[in-house]
């Protein structure tokens, strides 16, 4: 296969969709979508994630320092779709029916109805970026996580676990 030098963009990468879960000032959860989200090592396994420009999501992170992260499924498309496109400072876009619980270790608001949500503390933000200690990790069930990694193995999108000895 032969290779031609294309412009730098974001037009291809990749990337795997989360609800990121907090409180408003007034105690309502609200979600954002966002997908600059990676994991990051400093003396343990952590999170490193970016927003970009200016959201309700991210004043609140900066406010409480801790927010959730709430994986996206195939099935939770349309709901991720209306989150992600209607402003956290519209005082009707919660104004939906979804089943959100309270963090099991921290005060974030959590989708029940997801395989998979961490529940993030900053531990130091630069910029737009924000480092973040995972404080629990909720699952629903082992049925689904096969399930999950299965539907990955079958989309090619597999997930890379371990340590690499060469970088």
């Amino acid at each position: 296969m032969m290779k031609i030098s294309v412009r730098v963009s974001n037009d291809f990468c990749p990337q795997t969709l989360f609800l990121y879960g907090i409180y408003k000032e007034d105690g309502m959860p609200d979600f954002g979508l966002f997908c600059w989200f990676s994991y990051c090592w400093d003396s343990e396994l952590g999170i490193m994630a970016c927003i970009g420009g200016d959201k309700l999501t991210k004043d609140r992170i900066h406010a409480t320092g801790i927010f959730s992260a709430n994986l996206v499924t195939e099935s939770m498309l349309p709901l991720a779709d209306y989150l992600g496109n209607v402003s956290g400072y519209s005082e009707e876009k919660m104004k939906i029916s979804i089943d959100v619980a309270r963090g099991s270790v921290l005060n974030v608001p959590v989708l029940n109805d997801n395989p998979w949500s961490y529940e993030l503390e900053v531990s130091k933000s630069i910029l737009e970026v924000f480092l973040c200690k995972i404080r629990n990790v909720l699952a629903d069930g082992i049925a689904n996580i096969i399930s999950l990694f299965l539907n990955l193995c079958h989309s090619r999108e597999l997930p890379c676990r371990g340590r690499h000895k060469n970088g």
